[in-house]
């Protein structure tokens, strides 16, 4: 059984009882020793899928707009790349969110610092933040 069929049918049968524990104690269960072995290696494939994914989506979560003085705002954020990527990407990203954010203003984005780092492989995330302005246009 395929880890995505495995987690189709765990599902279903979660979802469809009423009885949540007895379910999952279903699931578990295999046929004999070997198949509870396989249905445990494949649980520990979709736990370590599920934490891989968590790590990669936090890695290119972006601050949000945040202010720091009158008027004055920053935003930072790391490369959805990780430790491959670049910081040129990610300062185009926060450029448009900081438009974004000035132009629901009907103002425009004025740079006060932009700062980018570039990712150095097994050691830093490529990131880039801004501090802006929203003046008239």
């Amino acid at each position: 059984m395929g880890l995505f069929s495995f987690i189709r049918e765990a599902s279903e049968k979660l979802f469809k009882s009423k009885d949540a524990e007895a379910a999952a104690a279903e699931v578990a269960r295999a046929p004999g020793d070997e198949g509870a072995k396989a249905n445990e290696g494949v649980i520990m494939k979709a736990v370590a899928i599920a934490i891989v994914s968590a790590l990669v989506l936090n890695a290119c979560a972006s601050s949000g707009v945040i202010p720091t003085d009158k008027d004055t705002y920053m935003i930072s954020k790391q490369s959805a790349a990780g430790v491959f990527g670049t910081a040129q990407g990610v300062k185009g990203d926060i450029y448009v969110e900081a438009n974004e954010f000035c132009g629901k203003q009907n103002k425009a984005v004025e740079t006060v610092n932009v700062e980018a780092k570039n990712a150095i492989p097994f050691a830093r995330q490529g990131s880039a933040s801004l501090t802006f302005r929203c003046v008239p246009k």
